[in-house]
């Protein structure tokens, strides 16, 4: 079989009759919560390079009132922000979504930090910086 013999995959343009969302999953969301611009930014950027739909927000009050009107597969959530603390941003999100994957990550960790994050079921706990192999673990 030639190359120009071999048949198109479902996901090709070149497939007739079909439409690609038919064909395309669509992208997991993924909540990024932090004050911080830049990082919200950066976390986007990379979350969205690796294939997810991401929607960030700058408080955890913000966090719970996006996740009350949409689904999100994972939230990433900073421990250290201004208003509703960190934690409790986590325990609010897991109480709308048990399944909801939670990641949180601290520029300041702390013993007792990661014990209340094993306590409250996180699916990852990680200090920043956070580098890109870290990110696509977490995801």
């Amino acid at each position: 079989m030639t190359n120009n013999d071999t048949p198109l995959n479902d996901f090709s343009p070149h497939t007739k009759n079909r439409k690609e969302k038919d064909h395309l999953p669509a992208p997991e969301r993924i909540l990024v919560v932090d004050d911080d611009a830049e990082i919200r930014e950066l976390l986007s950027i990379a979350l969205t390079r690796i294939g997810f739909e991401v929607i960030t927000v700058d408080t955890g009050a913000a966090a719970i009132e996006t996740a009350n009107r949409k689904h999100f597969a994972a939230a990433f959530v900073d421990l250290n922000m201004p208003g509703l603390p960190g934690m409790e941003t986590v325990q609010m999100l897991k109480q709308f979504d048990p399944d909801m994957e939670v990641i949180v990550f601290t520029g300041y960790p702390t013993f007792e930090s990661s014990v209340k994050a094993i306590h409250s079921q996180v699916f990852d706990y990680i200090c920043k910086p956070v580098d890109a192999r870290t990110l696509q673990r977490a995801a």
